[in-house]
């Protein structure tokens, strides 16, 4: 079933010549979503204070994350001259490019060639990265990156008893994750490198000189950056902040309905999100599971990081899956290390079966552009949608004249699938969802008040999407006015405010289900 990887090369270079444009194809075209505007208000907050150290949001302390992300907005923000969508996105579409790459060359080592490769397109093109988590300007896809890379390295240098090696290096990689999000670095490199030495027979080693020149790597890194932090502001309240926010996820935090409904369905949801590659988990299921795993030492330790890492998401109830994204990489290797391994024949035919399936989907899917309502006005739009459905249609013929067993196809067509999401989905979504017109109010808004400052009235709920958007066009930080009395200035208020003062009402608006006022104290 293994054929040489040299017979897939043109499939390969045709995989990675399309990604390219299908990750970037209307990259733009949607407003911020979820915590892409919290990112970047606290980068734009730096440049306009000029205070690259301690964060804030509407000029007061924000502490739920480390600063190293917004640092790298920054850089972009500066270079590009460009604060908007497409740049605020860049990092995570390149950083999803790069860890592929790098689950290439790091997994090659240690499996065939064509699993390396398989691997990587799988990490590339599982359904909830493809279609939703590579269209956002996230901090995971890089803190996965870097973790990945120093949980990889315990491997490596594990099997070769570098010490001084894997201490500092894992440390170091570490440390640069903690500037990024806090203490779940912390705790990734805390377990994978307790079970990992535990398995390998080699725990005294953990108090090898080299683990703790780690440790001094890793507090020289964060100690220096909290000494300098204490010029400007308490780090007090930011690690407690930084604590709080990694256990209020837990099942501690939550109450007991939530957490065991969450445990019941946590493995089934994490089987659609890893679509359509999860359903290789059906050749895992053999007697000699295990056996084999163990055979090589690099499935095994693939195993254990997941076994070791995964129970604290599994019992919290507030996981989102993007904070599991350093487990996928090994997920996959295992599945497609087993999918290719011999044995579990009738396995095999049930997993060739619903990867039919799959691709049957694919084609009826590509369809859909021909008899669906579209409200965006698409150039050439049956020119494309016949493309995208021939090119489908192809593929799948392919997948089945191989016997259904080149797998190749499958990230080929979730490539060519994507490309159609990007010129049909994305663009309707863009004619009609409230948060395209949410922002196109946001703007106005901002055109009114650039003259003279604006400020938050009291207590009004203000989302960062919004401010995000007002502090873009006006270059000014929004700050909160808890008294409200300030003259001659613009207020954004929740139009229940309205009555406390006579205002001057100049336009009003609704955004996320709330109405808002942008108005003038003389």
């Amino acid at each position: 079933m293994l054929e040489k990887t040299e017979s897939n090369n043109f499939l390969v270079a045709l995989i990675c010549i399309l990604a390219v444009p299908a990750l970037f194809i209307n990259l733009d075209v949607m407003p911020t979503l979820g915590d892409e505007a919290t990112r970047a208000l606290v980068a734009l907050e730096f440049m306009l204070r000029k205070n690259y150290i301690f964060s804030t949001i509407n000029g007061e302390a924000y502490y739920n994350k480390p600063p190293l992300y917004n640092w790298l907005l920054v850089l972009l923000f500066n270079t590009s001259g460009r604060a908007d969508e497409w740049i605020l996105r860049l990092p995570a579409v390149a950083s999803l490019l790069a860890f592929s790459v790098t689950i290439y060359f790091t997994m090659k080592k240690h499996v065939e060639s064509k699993i390396a490769l398989l691997s990587a397109f799988a990490f590339l093109t599982f359904g909830r990265m493809l279609f939703y988590d590579s269209m956002l300007g996230h901090i995971d896809i890089l803190f996965s990156l870097i973790l990945y890379l120093a949980i990889y390295s315990i491997f490596y240098f594990i099997v070769k008893e570098r010490y001084f090696l894997l201490f500092p290096s894992a440390y170091f990689l570490t440390s640069l994750a903690f500037l990024m999000k806090g203490l779940p670095a912390l705790v990734f490199l805390g377990l994978s490198l307790c079970i990992t030495f535990f398995f390998f027979k080699k725990l005294e080693a953990l108090f090898h000189p080299a683990h703790f020149a780690g440790i001094a790597i890793f507090l020289l890194i964060i100690g220096s950056y909290f000494l300098i932090y204490n010029k400007y502001n308490s780090s007090d309240d930011f690690l407690k902040t930084l604590w709080s926010e990694s256990s209020k996820r837990t099942a501690f935090e939550n109450n007991w309905k939530t957490s065991l409904s969450f445990l019941l369905i946590f493995p089934f949801e994490y089987l659609f999100h890893l679509m359509p590659w999860s359903l290789l988990i059906v050749t895992c299921v053999r007697k000699d599971f295990l056996t084999i795993a163990k055979n090589n030492p690099f499935i095994f330790f693939c195993l254990i990081i997941i076994a070791i890492n995964i129970p604290i998401y599994w019992i919290s109830p507030e996981t989102r899956p993007r904070y599991l994204f350093l487990l996928f990489p090994f997920v996959f290797t295992i599945l497609l290390y087993f999918y290719f391994k011999e044995g579990a024949e009738k396995q095999k035919f049930i997993t060739s079966i619903l990867l039919s399936v799959a691709f049957v989907v694919f084609v009826v899917m590509a369809s859909f552009p021909f008899f669906a309502e579209i409200h965006a006005q698409i150039s050439l739009k049956n020119l494309k949608a016949s493309l995208l459905l021939i090119a489908l249609t192809v593929i799948a013929y392919l997948f089945f004249k191989s016997g259904r067993k080149n797998l190749f196809y499958l990230p080929l067509a979730l490539i060519i699938a994507r490309i159609g999401f990007d010129l049909f989905v994305l663009p309707e979504r863009a004619t009609v969802s409230p948060e395209v017109r949410w922002k196109q109010d946001v703007v106005a808004s901002a055109k009114i008040c650039k003259d003279l400052p604006l400020y938050i009235y009291k207590n009004s709920f203000i989302k960062h999407n919004l401010t995000y958007y007002l502090t873009t066009q006006n270059k000014r930080i929004v700050q909160r006015d808890h008294v409200g009395e300030k003259k001659d200035v613009y207020y954004i208020m929740e139009n229940f405010y309205f009555q406390e003062h006579p205002f001057k009402k100049l336009f009003e608006f609704q955004f996320d289900g709330r109405h808002y006022f942008i108005v003038k104290s003389e």
